[in-house]
C-alpha cells in the first residue's frame, strides 16, 4: 500500500480560525464557536467549565454574568472558514490577551 501524500502546494488559508480577533467557545458537552472580538466592549465570561470561567454559583451575580455574556456574544458568531477586511494573523501574546476577560460584575 502507497501512503497518502499530501498535494504539493498545499497551504493552510486566512480565515476567522486563524484571526487574533476571533475567541473560541468551547464547553465539555458542545463544539467549538467562534465569535468575533473585533468590536469592543470587551469580553466578559463566557460561562464555559472547559475554558475555567464559570459564572458564580451566587443567583444575582450569575443573573448579571449571563446577561453580559449574551448581551456581548449577540451577532458575534462567525464561521472558522469566513474572512472579513479586519483579518489580523493570530500570535501567541495576542491569543493571551484576547483570552482574557473582563470580570463582571
Amino acid at each position: 500500500m502507497i501512503p497518502y501524500m499530501i498535494p504539493t502546494g498545499y497551504r493552510e488559508q486566512n480565515g476567522c480560525h486563524n484571526c487574533c480577533y476571533v475567541f473560541e467557545f468551547s464547553d465539555w458537552d458542545s463544539g467549538t464557536e467562534f465569535l468575533c472580538g473585533k468590536i469592543l466592549p470587551l469580553r466578559p465570561l463566557c460561562g464555559s467549565c472547559g475554558l475555567n470561567e464559570d459564572f458564580s454559583n451566587d443567583k444575582a451575580i450569575k443573573d448579571k454574568q449571563r446577561a453580559a455574556w449574551e448581551s456581548w456574544s449577540s451577532g458575534r458568531y462567525v464561521d472558522p472558514s469566513g474572512i472579513c477586511d479586519s483579518w489580523e494573523e493570530d500570535t501567541a501574546e495576542r491569543r493571551q490577551e484576547k483570552n482574557r476577560p473582563v470580570r463582571v460584575p
